[in-house]
């Protein structure tokens, strides 16, 4: 059956591609992973639509079916191996019970759906059915821009999965402020934090800022402008690589914050040094006695 495979760049970047039962590369697939890759997909982006067609794939090798002559009820079926987890077995059940939900199916499809669009837009005629014309509706009323609207039939996916939409879980303040409290609080005796630091910190860039957790932890020391002067403290979000494929999704932008998390980034920094030091110092204590281990009771 066909797989997603891991590929490492020369440049050292990961990227995925897929390759069929006789470990030979998937040309058309490959074709169309080279083409997201140069408009910029993101690593995970790739990922998940080489291991979809993956599976398109492995349909294609159990049915025989030529990936180019493909028919209408061939992707009916792909979709019932999706849902009941039939794709590698002929036999089905009479009453079989979903393993997927429509929700994942439809991001299964989401990828074929857009390596067939692909394939189209490069001049193969493979699977001409997959993409109907939608009229344009008229009515009495004119937009103020109606004369400059699309008026021509656009292309919509004749193959669509209905999926109900879940609600997107919203945490309460309090809830956020027992999180945050929970890895760390401020002890106004010792004047310093006890706990971890850094997690309390996450906790409030992603609170404050509406980052995504990629987005926070692909931040770097530089993208951080502190409050100087009477201007805002602002955080800069920018797209490079990064040694586990997080990227900046939503786009490079500045997000503005306030004073608070501001001076919790300045006792992170501090902590940092403190740390630094403490280990800076335990290891001269190492060296000078070669017997005793950093971090044993006898350092």
């Amino acid at each position: 059956m066909a797989t997603a495979q891991r590929v490492t760049l020369n440049d050292g970047t990961t990227t995925w591609t897929v390759i069929d039962r006789s470990f030979g590369l998937v040309e058309p697939v490959e074709a169309y992973l080279e083409y997201g890759r140069q408009i910029d997909f993101r690593p995970n982006t790739t990922r998940a639509y080489a291991q979809s067609l993956a599976q398109w794939w492995s349909f294609l090798e159990v049915t025989g079916t030529s990936w180019d002559a493909v028919k209408l009820h061939d992707f009916g079926d792909f979709i019932s191996a999706l849902r009941y987890g039939e794709q590698d077995s002929p036999i089905r059940e009479l009453r079989p019970r979903p393993t997927l939900s429509d929700s994942t199916v439809n991001l299964r499809m989401r990828a074929v759906m857009s390596f067939y669009r692909y394939q189209a837009d490069s001049g193969t005629d493979a699977a001409p059915f997959l993409w109907k014309q939608a009229h344009v509706r008229s009515g009495r009323y004119l937009s103020f821009l109606e004369h400059v609207a699309r008026r021509a039939p656009q292309k919509r996916a004749a193959i669509r999965i209905r999926a109900a939409r879940k609600a997107i879980p919203v945490l309460a303040p309090t809830t956020i402020d027992a999180l945050q409290g929970a890895e760390a609080t401020y002890d106004p005796t010792l004047e310093e934090w006890r706990g971890d630091l850094r997690y309390r910190f996450l906790w409030a860039v992603l609170a404050e800022s509406g980052m995504r957790i990629g987005e926070a932890l692909s931040l770097e020391h530089r993208d951080w402008n502190t409050g100087i002067g009477g201007k805002s403290a602002r955080v800069a979000i920018v797209s490079r690589p990064h040694p586990y494929g997080l990227s900046a999704k939503s786009g490079e932008r500045e997000v503005h914050i306030g004073s608070r998390l501001d001076r919790l980034y300045a006792d992170y920094i501090r902590s940092l040094f403190g740390s630094a030091i403490a280990s800076k110092r335990l290891r001269h204590k190492s060296m000078s006695h070669p017997e005793k281990r950093p971090g044993s009771v006898c350092a």
